[in-house]
């Protein structure tokens, strides 16, 4: 099945009444699931030459200094230049969308009880529909999906989507990341990062269960965590994206384990558990654990490995008092022995990496995001 974008020129009394309809209903245009799943393109209304001072849900960058920002009650902020200028426009309804980067496209996705949309946009302002629908024999939404994630993995794009009810995960594969094929279902509804090892891709669930017992020598996937007994992640493999097997995570534990973060960098994918311990896997079926060196260990908020040059940067929140957190940035040389320097910017900052620049928005401050050029000095941009 392949879901194909058509742009098909209007008459000029359509192009009047589409114009009529966006000023009198911008929604209107945006019908999700319509009998033909046509393809709407739908230029965002211009609200301000500003950015709004509306709470940031989601951030998504190209790296080259455009910034997109979907905020709590429906707007998109959007700035190219690394927040220098910025510019409001309106999104179609007020909604949690899910706002998504991925090597040229930006996303935009919903799914909810008014319905399902999915937008594609290479600058935030104009955007395409399209429609994310696998074949009705495997469809457990009974509708089309939104987008979960987007990946490229092995010269490929790699999109995983679920509707509102959110039972499983539907691959999709692209040329080009606007028409999509669906190629296989994952029978699960967590969230995963995706790895090619050469042979076979590895959906690794950011997730797992804890046991008690702390003899693993019988157990293949399993590690030792230290105290809190030993820990399996959920796996599944494919040599082609069609077809899923799960190699792991096949007994529930006593408990949930939650691996936080993770990142992929040149052939080997992180996570970092609660527990201070960084696991590696190089071929996305075995994994090695080890302890974090002590400057790094934290029960709170801890980034990825970001690198910059020849310097490693990870940020890290601490606790202070009821409400107040702090952030702090540990750079290194080696990522064996590390400097801290407090940075009290935004209250419990997250940070992601664009480019050769740092981006924080605080997970409380209404609004605010600020940069920087090497994650110790910070100006407000938002």
């Amino acid at each position: 099945m392949t879901i194909k974008v058509l742009k098909k020129p209007l008459a000029l009394f359509n192009m009047s009444l589409l114009i009529l309809l966006l000023f009198l209903n911008p929604l209107s245009v945006f019908a999700a699931d319509n009998e033909n799943d046509k393809v709407v393109d739908y230029l965002l209304p211009l609200v301000s030459n500003k950015a709004t001072s509306d709470q940031v849900s989601y951030i998504a960058t190209n790296d080259k200094g455009t910034i997109l920002v979907k905020t709590l009650h429906g707007y998109l902020d959007i700035t190219y230049d690394y927040g220098k200028t910025w510019q409001s426009r309106k999104l179609p309804r007020d909604a949690n969308y899910n706002l998504q980067y991925n090597n040229g496209l930006f996303y935009l996705s919903v799914s909810d009880y008014k319905g399902t949309e999915s937008y594609y946009s290479t600058d935030g302002v104009t955007w395409s529909s399209f429609t994310l629908r696998p074949p009705a024999e495997v469809n457990l939404e009974g509708s089309s999906l939104s987008i979960k994630d987007v990946f490229t993995v092995n010269g490929k794009w790699v999109l995983y989507g679920s509707g509102y009810y959110n039972r499983q995960s539907y691959i999709f594969t692209s040329d080009n990341g606007i028409n999509w094929d669906y190629t296989g279902v994952i029978p699960t509804n967590k969230v995963f990062g995706l790895f090619w090892n050469g042979q076979n891709y590895s959906a690794i669930m950011l997730s797992g269960y804890m046991f008690v017992d702390k003899d693993i020598k019988n157990s293949k996937y399993r590690h030792f965590l230290g105290p809190q007994g030993s820990a399996e992640l959920i796996v599944y493999t494919s040599p082609d994206l069609k077809k899923w097997k799960q190699i792991s995570g096949l007994t529930p534990g006593n408990w949930y384990y939650s691996t936080g973060t993770s990142s992929s960098q040149t052939g080997i994918f992180y996570w970092y558990d609660p527990y201070s311990n960084e696991l590696t896997s190089t071929d996305g079926i075995n994994f090695k654990i080890k302890k974090l060196p002590k400057a790094l260990q934290t029960n709170d908020y801890r980034s990825p490995i970001y690198k910059k040059g020849n310097i490693y940067y990870v940020f890290m929140n601490e606790w202070v008092s009821t409400g107040v957190v702090h952030t702090k940035v540990l750079t290194s040389n080696d990522k064996l022995n590390w400097k801290e320097t407090k940075i009290n910017v935004l209250n419990s900052m997250v940070v992601i990496q664009s480019g050769s620049k740092f981006i924080g928005k605080g997970t409380d401050e209404e609004g605010k995001i600020v940069i920087s050029d090497d994650g110790i000095h910070w100006k407000r941009i938002k």
